[in-house]
């Protein structure tokens, strides 16, 4: 043996080296096979913690000995999130609007309970303020709002009833909701791992790529062109990302440090996106063989770095008389100087690796539709209403669950984009758990002895529906057939056989489902042409208000308000595709409040102070309703402006500069002259 040992050419030790590559090679055959013949879910691992998760926190409440333990899986079915920082924030705010919704339970049974009417009224009045403000808030704030409201609808029916177990009735459902969350956190910790961290460097990288390629086409390769369907991706990149960083930081440290830094990279990007197609076709033919691609070939953040070094050293060799005589190319040049600058300082805090001191303030703006907010509570508030007044006329004994149903669905859906389509998802789920749930209930469950063998039934349902909801179109589904399916089911210790019962449960579920499609159908409905024409109009009020303005406008801040409401414009055009040249019109209205700010800024940093000038630049206010006229108005203020005597070249350039911006202005009014039509419109556009 010890000669085999010391002799490298032996049989043996050969063979033993052979065995790993052969075991390689045995399994890679092996998993290729799998894939092709029995390929495994891409949800399995969403739905596999989900489904432990729901099985334990049922387990702990069984073993709490609480009242309704499905409560606590109807609970990890809410929060369930393929990433493990949306479930953390999530379950945070799910909690803290089930206290508030406590609270606000308590105060209407000490102030109601003994009138019906005024409990009633009470309750639409407070579902629909929750509902507006959860439709002015984001992520899972909005959440908050939504669960805040209809926490009443859960807690407070059941305890008017029994007023003297209101404070157990709370307590109870605090303890489900938090064993839910408790069992969703420990699961996520244990096995989903850093989900959002990995998945946000991910997307930077992406982000910064995708930047970098889409200013070399902009710039160079094809400028003048506006690059919408490029300039539509990398917009909802950047707001995707800015809502992972919030969940992405209660994972990780490091993001939380970045997380200002990050959000203020990425608020300088909009108008960034919007301005680039614009600078690189008002670019002379000189500028765009010296920086242009036979120079520079944009693939890397150095190779901005080098382009923005070569614009600057442009500047300052480009001869006064060229200035003068092509005031738009030198105009282009100090354009792309500021472009560069805020797009180098976006991709070196996108792309470092640890925190970037600063003080940052800026972040993506948030546009804040009031209208449709109390629009969302109005409804929430009658269908809620409609549904109690039914419920008193036909004294069904179930009616305290048509509330808990129509309550948490016309409050929740009215924050996503199409609730009405979403309603009739939820319907289909719901009508499918009432038969699935019977069969379970009645043929199953009856043979179940104990806590493992139910484990197995429900783990089987549990996986089957997590795994569809991690397939965004049946999402929506999926998602209430598993809550109602449990909420039906309804496990307990001991456990009740009541056909009847589930019958009655399942029927009044199904006709809470129908009334919420029809409230959504009927009730303030929402439609796409409408919703066009409103953010057409805040789009011109904005303008309006940007032109009015005494004091200089802020730049970013208008970009980003404004590129919010495109991006919900761009939203509608799938639904309404006559809708297209609206978004165009609101693409040309960014544009104008752009250059007119930079002209302003131009004449400021001449020190020139001149309130007549100021009142000119205040009557193109005229463009939202008079548009020919604002663009004459605009073509009479470039020439003003470029009259304008001066002996200092820095001075006269600056001038130039603002008067080529006036000229700007005034062709992209003409060119859209129907967007700033009186009462605009769809059929403004096409007639144009």
């Amino acid at each position: 043996m010890t000669d085999i040992a010391k002799n490298p050419a032996s049989p043996a030790p050969r063979s033993r080296a052979m065995f790993p590559q052969y075991a390689r090679q045995t399994m890679q055959r092996g998993l290729a096979l799998q894939r092709d013949w029995l390929p495994i879910p891409a949800g399995w691992p969403f739905a596999a913690r989900t489904t432990l998760a729901g099985l334990l926190a049922l387990y702990v409440a069984y073993t709490l000995q609480l009242d309704t333990p499905y409560s606590a899986m109807t609970t990890v079915l809410i929060v369930s999130n393929p990433v493990r920082g949306m479930i953390l924030s999530k379950s945070i705010y799910r909690f803290l609007g089930t206290l508030v919704g406590a609270v606000a339970s308590i105060v209407l049974l000490e102030l109601f309970s003994q009138t019906p009417v005024l409990f009633f009224t009470g309750f639409a009045l407070w579902l629909g303020l929750c509902t507006t403000v959860a439709t002015l808030l984001r992520h899972f704030r909005s959440y908050a709002a939504v669960l805040a409201g209809y926490t009443v609808s859960l807690v407070a029916f059941s305890a008017a009833a029994t007023p003297d177990q209101t404070f157990q009735i709370i307590s109870g459902r605090i303890s489900v909701v938090s064993v839910g969350i408790v069992c969703s956190a420990v699961v996520s910790a244990l096995f989903a791992g850093s989900g959002a961290t990995n998945d946000l460097k991910k997307r930077l990288l992406k982000l910064s790529q995708d930047l970098i390629a889409y200013m070399d086409l902009s710039l160079f390769r094809e400028p003048g062109i506006a690059h919408v369907p490029e300039r539509r991706a990398a917009a909802n990149s950047i707001i995707q990302i800015n809502d992972l960083i919030e969940f992405a930081a209660t994972e990780s440290g490091e993001i939380e440090q970045r997380r200002r830094a990050l959000r203020a990279a990425l608020a300088a990007l909009p108008g960034t996106l919007a301005e680039a197609p614009f600078v690189g076709g008002a670019l002379s033919p000189a500028d765009h063989a010296l920086l242009g691609p036979g120079s520079h070939r944009l693939e890397t953040t150095a190779d901005v770095e080098r382009l923005r070094q070569d614009v600057r050293a442009r500047i300052e060799m480009k001869p006064e008389t060229e200035a003068q005589d092509l005031p738009q190319t030198a105009s282009a040049l100090v354009r792309l100087d500021a472009l560069l600058d805020r797009l180098l300082f976006a991709l070196t805090t996108l792309e470092a690796r640890t925190p970037t001191p600063g003080d940052y303030r800026a972040a993506i703006f948030h546009h804040r539709d009031y209208r449709t907010a109390v629009k969302n509570g109005v409804r929430a508030a009658l269908a809620v209403s409609i549904a109690s007044v039914f419920w008193v006329m036909t004294a069904w004994n179930t009616g305290a669950l048509l509330m808990s149903l129509v309550g948490p669905l016309v409050s929740m859906l009215a924050t996503r984009d199409r609730p009405e389509l979403a309603s009739i998802d939820f319907m289909k789920g719901i009508v499918l758990s009432t038969f699935v749930g019977f069969i379970f209930s009645f043929a199953i469950l009856p043979h179940i002895d104990g806590f493992p063998l139910l484990a197995c039934a429900f783990g089987v349902v549990l996986f089957i529906g997590a795994w569809i909801m991690s397939v965004p179109q049946y999402a929506g589904m999926a998602a209430g057939f598993l809550i109602f399916f449990v909420t039906l089911v309804a496990v307990g210790n001991p456990m009740k056989f009541d056909v009847e019962g589930y019958l009655d449960n399942a029927m009044i579920l199904v006709l809470g489902a129908v009334f919420t499609v029809v409230a959504f159908q009927t009730i303030l409905p929402d439609s796409p042409e409408r919703n066009v024409k409103r953010l057409s109009r805040s789009i011109r009020h904005d303008l309006g208000q940007l032109i009015n303005s005494a004091a200089l406008p802020d730049l970013t801040a208008y970009e980003q308000n404004t590129h919010s409401l495109l991006i919900r414009l761009s939203e509608l055009t799938a639904a309404t595709p006559d809708a297209r040249p609206m978004l165009d019109g609101g693409i040309a209205a960014l544009r104008i409040g752009q250059e007119i700010i930079w002209a302003r800024r131009a004449i400021v940093e001449t020190g020139l102070i001149d309130p007549d000038l100021r009142a000119h630049f205040r009557r193109l206010s005229v463009i939202d309703g008079n548009p020919h006229e604002a663009a004459v108005l605009a073509v009479t203020l470039s020439a003003r402006v470029e009259a304008i005597p001066s002996t200092d070249p820095q001075h006269r350039a600056a001038f130039l500069r603002a008067a080529q911006s006036m000229r700007e202005v005034s062709d992209q009014i003409r060119e859209r002259a129907y967007f700033f039509v009186k009462n605009g419109g769809l059929s403004n556009a096409h007639g144009n």
